[in-house]
């Protein structure tokens, strides 16, 4: 039967868009970007909601999805990192040449594997994450992406650009992702019955953030979204583990 089919299909569709992303970043062609990764996003979020429903989980939909994840949200993104490192450490002559010191941003892609790995033999992360998730993680490579872009057009770059794209706070992001990956830090997924308020308040207050934080924030609003899901995750499990002591 053909819906067997589908789940492998949408997660073939997330690697196709992925490897384009990957070419597309290598020519500099910016605004391809984005609109691959978010092909990408929604075609890795519809395979696992069509598995589900259409009950045809397979092993090799899920070996196939960490493949398609490892381009799409490993190697896409780090390709982005390598591009802002280059860029923002520019001559003033103002030709673009990625330096070897660009590379370091591939340090992204490496614990994305890692991370991947580690998802596909851990059976705690059927229901939440442990660690940030690589769809998540590059979410917020795609807003320090957009916003860098944004600002190449801007005469006078702000204030909050000149310090965002410094090398050593580059580097910094890069290793606080790559670390928050592989952490063990639970992190909630927004998956069944998050619109109950009662213990879901952190989800929905956060789902409210976000939306107010994209329409005020713009570019950089979707990398400010990954930072409050982190620390809404955070306090999350903390009232969670208060709720297991009371009870």
């Amino acid at each position: 039967m053909i819906r067997q089919y589908v789940p492998n299909m949408l997660t073939l569709l997330n690697l196709f868009s992925g490897s384009i992303g990957v070419y597309a970043c290598a020519t500099a062609n910016w605004k391809l970007v984005p609109i691959c990764i978010i092909i990408s996003l929604a075609a890795d979020f519809l395979d696992g909601l069509s598995a589900r429903l259409l009950k045809v989980k397979s092993e090799l939909g899920a070996q196939i999805d960490s493949l398609a994840d490892m381009v799409s949200f490993g190697l896409l993104p780090g390709m982005m990192l390598v591009q802002i490192i280059g860029m923002s450490n520019m001559s003033g002559g103002g030709s673009y040449e990625v330096g070897h010191i660009s590379y370091l941003g591939f340090i992204f892609t490496l614990f994305a594997a890692l991370r991947l790995a580690k998802f596909n033999i851990d059976t705690r992360q059927s229901e939440t994450f442990i660690g940030l998730a690589t769809p998540a993680a590059t979410i917020f490579v795609l807003g320090l992406y957009l916003y860098f872009f944004a600002q190449e057009f801007d005469a006078l770059p702000s204030f909050i650009s000149r310090l965002l794209f410094q090398t050593l706070t580059l580097f910094t992001i890069v290793g606080l992702l790559s670390y928050l990956m592989v952490s063990e830090i639970p992190m909630f997924a927004l998956k069944g019955g998050i619109f109950r308020w009662k213990g879901n308040e952190i989800k929905i207050l956060f789902i409210v953030a976000s939306i107010i934080t994209l329409f005020t924030m713009e570019e950089l609003g979707l990398s400010v979204v990954v930072i409050l899901y982190i620390f809404a995750s955070i306090i999350n499990n903390m009232i969670q583990k208060a709720r297991l002591v009371k009870g």
